[in-house]
């Protein structure tokens, strides 16, 4: 039973590890735009970027490491894949700060509940993202 699970596991490794990064970036996102929206009491939308920040960081190096398996630290491999990294991110950015300024200001729900369902679309657009664009096996 042991070694099915492992089997299992390692076939699936990649995914499983990047659902647990990208729930504790998550963590580190919501966690982030608790203490700027709610402790510092700064707008949401300034808060957000703020989290955003914070959760970049987190995700480059973790998704490096853990997920992708991209050891090197070669500036030659790392510059690009963090310019490339901080690119998609930019993208998916926009694209939760969209979700963002929907759901809180034109439609006035409670900004965490939005917080949680925008972060839901953005870890699966930033898997997609990082396997085909960013961290990709040569």
């Amino acid at each position: 039973m042991i070694a099915w699970i492992q089997k299992k596991f390692e076939a699936y490794r990649e995914q499983i590890s990047y659902l647990f990064w990208g729930g504790m970036t998550t963590l580190v996102s919501y966690a982030s735009y608790f203490v700027f929206s709610r402790l510092c009491r700064l707008d949401p939308l300034i808060a957000n970027v703020l989290s955003w920040i914070c959760a970049v960081a987190f995700a480059f190096v973790v998704n490096k490491i853990f997920v992708f398996r991209s050891g090197s630290w070669s500036p030659r491999v790392w510059l690009p894949e963090l310019w490339k990294f901080v690119s998609a991110r930019i993208f998916s950015f926009f694209l939760e700060m969209g979700i963002m300024f929907v759901g809180v200001k034109l439609l006035a729900i409670n900004d965490l509940i939005v917080k949680i369902a925008a972060n839901i679309i953005v870890v699966l657009v930033n898997y997609f993202l990082s396997k085909w664009l960013i961290f990709r096996k040569s």
